[in-house]
């Protein structure tokens, strides 16, 4: 996957075009879907918050679940369970 990445970026660069760089998701949103799931502790909202403003396919991958999954996942992914 890098190497693909690699060879587009380098074809990019050559060909005069811009780069596109993917959109990632804002810090805001990912407090807000945070926010959304209900009972998740103060302390493990804002773990939650510092693992995935790092890495929004951690993020995507939380969207993806259903809403009843979302708290366990959390806590799981911090090491709070």
């Amino acid at each position: 996957m890098l190497g693909e990445v690699n060879k587009s970026l380098q074809a990019s660069l050559k060909s005069g075009e811009p780069v596109q760089v993917p959109e990632s998701t804002s810090p805001e949103e990912i407090f807000e879907a945070l926010r959304g799931i209900p009972r998740l502790a103060r302390a493990d909202l804002l773990q939650a918050y510092s693992v995935l403003i790092r890495d929004d396919r951690q993020f995507r991958s939380l969207m993806a679940l259903p809403k009843n999954m979302l708290k366990e996942w959390v806590l799981m992914e911090i090491g709070s369970t």
